[in-house]
């Protein structure tokens, strides 16, 4: 008797693979131009997002952690696209670290393990292979199949609505950057309150805010006292009222404390009589 096997059809995949120096510079570029490969291959704009995200904080991971005597090897990036999933490839020539089973978000005092956090998050699944000339990351993810009866943009509009993109991925990430910094430095300096004001003024600055403050809440959390602010009719204090009290009228900040919620407001939206902050 003979047995036979009905050969099933290869799924079509589109590759690319980049090779970059070992420096945060060079991570950011090589996470640009996997993006520009993959809005090629109609990837969605959500997932664009999440492809650069992950790529950039994977790279930029194995450009810190390379020993000094292998930061001149190139590393590389690869990329696998298909109608149904997208595979990226990162090799680094660190000395590796064990994966674990799954990752919770880290404590804010811990200084590493966000990286590996938001990367588990914008992929389906992640592996991490370690060998004797280099280890890779490999991490793939389902496309949204949503994508396909969409009508595939012209060059223009990709370019343009990349370029964007890629405005506010930078905006986010850099942002995100600068948290992740000050918690830990805040949480092991002997004086916190010294790096409040150059802190809020590096975020003013990535985030392109109009003005900032921040309070220190007493322990009771009936009072909040102007730690830093970048306004001079910013109040030195502010009452807050328990939560069975009537919320205070006009107070953006109070509010927001007394509500447990974010409170949003603009010229277009304003909340009255609210403090006058300078518009740019």
């Amino acid at each position: 008797m003979k047995s036979f096997q009905i050969a099933q059809p290869v799924e079509k995949r589109t590759m690319m693979r980049l090779e970059f120096p070992c420096s945060l510079h060079a991570a950011r570029a090589a996470g640009m131009e996997l993006r520009e490969f993959l809005a090629g291959q109609s990837v969605s704009a959500a997932e664009l997002d999440a492809w650069e995200l992950a790529a950039v904080e994977a790279a930029n991971n194995a450009a810190l952690y390379a020993p000094e005597s292998r930061r001149g090897l190139a590393l590389s990036i690869e990329a696998s696209v298909s109608a149904k999933s997208v595979e990226v490839r990162i090799t680094d020539h660190t000395d590796g670290f064990e994966l674990p089973d799954s990752t919770e978000l880290p404590d804010l005092e811990s200084e590493g393990g966000r990286g590996l956090f938001l990367i588990r998050t914008l992929t389906d699944s992640i592996d991490y292979l370690r060998g004797r000339n280099g280890n890779i990351l490999a991490m793939s993810k389902a496309r949204d199949q949503a994508a396909k009866a969409r009508p595939i943009p012209t060059v223009a509009e990709l370019e343009s609505e990349l370029s964007l993109l890629t405005e506010e991925l930078a905006a986010s990430y850099e942002s995100l950057s600068a948290i992740f910094s000050f918690t830990s430095t805040f949480s092991n300096a002997e004086d916190p309150l010294a790096l409040v004001e150059p802190w809020m003024k590096e975020l003013a600055r990535v985030t392109s805010a109009a003005w900032y403050a921040f309070f220190v809440a007493s322990p009771d959390g009936r009072t909040l006292t102007l730690a830093s602010g970048s306004g001079p009719e910013i109040p030195a204090k502010i009452q807050v009222p328990s939560r069975g009290e009537p919320a205070p009228d006009g107070c953006a900040i109070g509010l927001a404390v007394w509500s447990r919620q974010d409170v949003w407001f603009d010229a277009s939206m304003p909340l009255e009589p609210v403090m006058h902050f300078p518009d740019n």
